[in-house]
């Protein structure tokens, strides 16, 4: 079974390609056509697509966030790889699993990953491209890995979510618009549908007033909720806001961003002030730190026997993974 986020993300990019229209005319190098698989280039890590969307943006903001993006990126898809797929009412796909999202980002703390969270190799294509200074739009895993930075990007510059927001109150700054601004940025870099799609997966909604099923769902968390995690906190995310299309727009009101209105869904939300707010260099170090074991982990032969090993004689492992790898070395554990 491949990656589910690699396989969603390159349906995205498919759909964004062809909206944009991406083979013609000087715009097939620029936004999302850069993305292109014929275009073979090779895009930095810490360089979007979105300077036109962003214009107003420094180039180290949009390169700071963009580097945290693949962090969000790969350790999304590395929890769901966790998570058994069924059908739902809500969603065509409905993630469940023993792996919390807690316990998934507990691998970045002294407590480590729960045992419940067993990760397959075969689910995983964007853990390789962790350390990566640049990816290749001519290889296919590094390609959707770029195309979900983009998008995770585009939206944490949106809604306040940057190095600096610590500073800030982030519900005072971007509760008001927020999903009219996010939809807006969406479809002008990617196109009406992937913008769509982003809006209804994505996000809560207080009503399903497309009658359109999710393409999947989450157990306890919504992809904007882990996002907006990155500023405000594990578990402390914005659990609250709910994003809704508008039939038709609201009177009075010009272009895409009044066709989504905000809304609250009644969640407990615990609000972040600037004396609480997390420093976002702080969760992508836990991130990175749980990434990291995942990628020690599936180096492992019998990952359920690496698990049944004591804490310390794990940890003595990853260290030798890692260690090898920074020697450009190839090491498989094997246990006998």
């Amino acid at each position: 079974m491949q990656s589910f986020l690699h396989m969603y993300i390159g349906s995205l990019l498919k759909k964004g390609l062809e909206q944009k229209e991406c083979k013609k005319g000087q715009e097939a190098t620029a936004g999302i056509c850069r993305l292109r698989t014929n275009n073979q280039e090779k895009i930095g890590t810490g360089t979007t697509t979105l300077e036109e969307i962003f214009p107003n943006e420094s180039t180290g903001t949009l390169a700071n966030v963009s580097r945290m993006s693949r962090s969000i990126c790969i350790g999304l898809e590395s929890w769901i790889s966790t998570l058994d797929g069924g059908t739902g009412t809500a969603a065509k796909i409905d993630f469940r699993g023993a792996c919390s999202y807690d316990e998934f980002m507990a691998g970045g703390t002294p407590r480590g990953n729960s045992n419940k969270c067993i990760f397959e190799r075969e689910k995983l294509a964007w853990i390789d491209h962790k350390d990566k200074v640049a990816l290749s739009m001519g290889q296919e895993y590094q390609q959707t890995l770029k195309m979900c930075m983009e998008l995770v990007t585009l939206i944490m510059i949106t809604a306040g979510l940057d190095s600096t927001s610590k500073r800030r109150t982030y519900y005072e700054n971007t509760r008001e618009g927020v999903c009219g601004r996010i939809y807006k940025g969406l479809h002008d870099w990617a196109g009406e549908e992937v913008a769509a799609k982003i809006m209804r997966d994505w996000f809560s909604h207080s009503e399903n007033l497309t009658g359109e099923k999710k393409e999947f769902q989450l157990p306890a968390r919504d992809v904007y909720e882990i996002i907006t995690e990155t500023i405000l906190g594990i578990s402390k995310g914005d659990k609250e806001i709910t994003c809704d299309r508008v039939f038709p727009a609201t009177p009075g009101e010009k272009g895409e961003e009044s066709a989504y209105k905000g809304g609250s869904s009644g969640d407990t939300t615990i609000v972040t002030s600037i004396e609480t707010a997390q420093d976002s260099s702080q969760f992508i170090d836990t991130l990175d730190q749980v990434l990291a074991e995942v990628k020690a982990k599936v180096e492992v032969s019998d990952q359920k026997k690496y698990l049944a090993l004591t804490r310390t004689r794990q940890a003595v492992l990853i260290k030798n993974v890692l260690r090898k790898r920074r020697e450009n070395k190839k090491l498989l554990i094997h246990f006998f």
